[in-house]
């Protein structure tokens, strides 16, 4: 049994008296008065009851034959600080016949909250009734012993010893414990794992969008993570609020109760689709990563297409078409159509949409390369040099803008007329042509010029009206009268003298810029 008082070795001993039938205590060479031969601490008491051993009558026990009544007895281990270590118990006969061999059972518990180490449990006899048996192991004093070895605390283990009875008597076996005591500190390890993931804001997003995300990471595992770096390039077409093409950020030690967060807000230069991956350096070849997640921003585009005619006449019905197209493989919301210039059409219908009163057609969304078309039917009803103007917006879109000229012509419509005032006329008699011009149509006449023939049986007297008149004999030409406006009306007279008898017709040609051809028209004049 070993002895060092150095590691603090505790030796309990623990005895219980086996009565041999047919001889007493002095018989079997046991002497109850002295400790010789007995471990130095066999006075520690075990928890059996002393009532028990007193009530066993040695006249008794001796008439026993089959059975043998099973005894308890238990003892505690402290360590130097009085705090319990183990707990050793014993079960087994008080009884035995001389020359039979019996067994008891040793339970050995750690009562305390660390291991212990090297416990070994050894049997010793006294007295000369009992010996040893001769299975088991045996140390160096021939004592029969039982390595436990190492417990941990909590945990028990159970063996059988056993003995022989070889002379009539009582005698008695106690079982000495030994052990290692050790100094545990306990060392908590934990095992911190981390998760890190990005979250982004509720979509879709368009070129002219915030991106809000949020990166997290949590720690499901025990402990406190160490301090690392989040990082992540940012894909050619985004950048932070600030600017930058690189989101990094340090993150202390996380808790298993406490997550980290990071919000960032990224600006996107274009549209197009983009691949984001966040990742983070743990050390010890150890990594982090979001896994990859596509982010979609929206750039739709919009066209204008303008058709206007370059020329249109006063009082014709007139188309305006104006077509807007999505021309990108994105939708387009909210787009709005305006178009000026329009307003001038008279009694105006719409085809393909409702136009407010300022312009505006409300289309709403349009799909990746769908397109609408709106008409505008109306008259236009004084000559005029304009502009038709369509414009279209879309959210996140750029305005387009597309102007086309539009020449409204009048028409000039020029009405002739020319009398004779007396009709037929005396030889020497005089008469008057009076020579009416006036427009009915939507556009000046300009550079208007009236000549006039007289017939062969007058002579000229006299010119006048609303421009000079010269004669050249019988031809008689106006000076050019400038310009005769809509509804306006030119008058000219020319006085004549009958020379001869006869019948013939006062001529008159009108010629005017505005004319393709000459105007004429005859006055016939009898003379008599």
């Amino acid at each position: 049994m070993k002895r060092n008082n150095s590691s603090l070795i505790a030796t309990v001993a623990a005895g219980l008296g086996v009565l041999i039938a047919g001889c007493s205590d002095s018989e079997a060479g046991y002497d109850n008065s002295t400790t010789e031969g007995r471990p130095a601490a066999e006075d520690v008491r075990t928890k059996e009851a002393d009532a028990d051993a007193q009530n066993a009558s040695p006249q008794g026990e001796r008439g026993r034959k089959a059975s043998n009544p099973a005894r308890v007895g238990e003892l505690e281990v402290v360590g130097a600080d009085g705090t319990p270590l183990l707990s050793v118990r014993r079960t087994g006969t008080t009884e035995a016949r001389v020359g039979e061999s019996f067994e008891y059972e040793l339970v050995v518990k750690n009562v305390s909250g660390a291991p212990v180490h090297d416990i070994e449990l050894e049997q010793v006899v006294h007295g000369n009734a009992l010996a040893n048996a001769n299975d088991g192991d045996e140390n160096d004093s021939g004592n029969k012993v039982w390595k436990v070895g190492t417990l941990e605390a909590g945990a028990e283990r159970t063996h059988r010893m056993s003995a022989r009875a070889v002379e009539a008597g009582t005698g008695k076996m106690c079982i000495l414990v030994d052990y290692r005591p050790a100094l545990c500190v306990p060392v908590q390890v934990t095992k911190p794992q981390l998760e890190l993931t990005r979250v982004v804001g509720d979509g879709p997003f368009f070129v002219c969008d915030d991106v809000p995300m949020q990166y997290m990471v949590r720690n499901v595992g025990s402990g406190n993570s160490r301090s690392f770096t989040v990082e992540e390039k940012l894909p050619e077409g985004l950048v932070t609020k600030d600017g930058k093409r690189t989101i990094s950020f340090q993150v202390d030690e996380v808790g298993s109760d406490q997550p980290f967060t990071r919000d960032v807000v990224l600006t996107p230069e274009k549209g197009g689709t983009y691949k984001l991956r966040a990742q983070a350096n743990l050390g010890e070849n150890r990594a982090l990563d979001t896994g990859d997640r596509e982010l979609v921003i929206l750039d739709p585009k919009l066209a204008l297409h303008l058709d206007v005619p370059k020329q249109e006449f006063v009082g014709r019905t007139t188309d305006v078409r104006v077509t807007v197209e999505n021309t990108s493989v994105d939708p387009a919301r909210d787009v709005i159509l305006t178009v000026t210039g329009v307003e001038k059409m008279a009694n105006a219908s719409y085809r393909g949409g409702e136009m407010e009163k300022d312009g505006t057609i409300r289309i709403g969304d349009l799909g990746a390369g769908e397109s609408r078309t709106f008409t505008i039917r109306g008259e236009l009803n004084q000559p005029m040099e304009s502009q038709i103007t369509a414009r279209a917006v879309a959210y996140c879109v750029d305005q387009v803008e597309k102007t086309a000229a539009i020449t409204v012509k009048g028409l000039p419509a020029l009405q002739i007329k020319v009398i004779d005032t007396i009709d037929p006329v005396e030889i020497d008699g005089e008469t008057e042509y009076h020579i009416r011009i006036w427009n009915e149509g939507t556009a000046a006449s300009v550079s208007l010029n009236v000549e006039a023939t007289l017939p062969e049986t007058l002579d000229f007297v006299a010119a006048r009206g609303a421009t000079e008149g010269k004669n050249d004999g019988k031809k008689i030409t106006f000076a050019k009268l400038q310009q005769l406006e809509p509804g306006e009306a030119a008058d000219w007279f020319v006085r004549a003298r009958g020379v001869s008898e006869g019948q013939d017709a006062f001529d008159l040609r009108v010629t005017s810029d505005a004319l393709s051809q000459t105007i004429r028209n005859q006055e016939p004049t009898r003379v008599y």
